[in-house]
């Protein structure tokens, strides 16, 4: 149980570095957004909520004290509840982009 902090730490450096990554490519207008720039959408700048989250997450992590833990098993619910909708609103975004379908039937 002694590599437990230096797990939440590696958690929280790939959070860092999964936020300036491309997220989503939309191949007809060659659009490419990522959690810190969204490049011609209106998805706006998810990837700040995800470091706030992330940086309360490690405070509460490296704090060694009971209620710390027991908060942080409320950030870190509330932190999984809201990215199936962020998910689910970079899924929609790139539904509404038309393609052409090359199969005549």
């Amino acid at each position: 149980m002694h590599y437990i902090k230096g797990l939440g730490i590696v958690a929280f450096l790939l959070l860092v570095i999964a936020c300036f990554l491309p997220w989503i490519a939309v191949a007809g207008p060659n659009i490419s957004a990522g959690g810190m720039d969204a490049g011609g959408t209106n998805f706006g700048k998810p990837g700040v909520l995800h470091l706030i989250l992330g940086v309360l997450f490690l405070a509460l992590h490296l704090i060694p004290r009971l209620w710390a833990k027991r908060v942080n098993v409320v950030v870190a619910t509330e932190y999984c509840l809201g990215c199936p909708q962020l998910l689910s609103l970079l899924s929609a975004g790139a539904a509404n982009v038309p393609t052409d379908c090359p199969v005549s039937g």
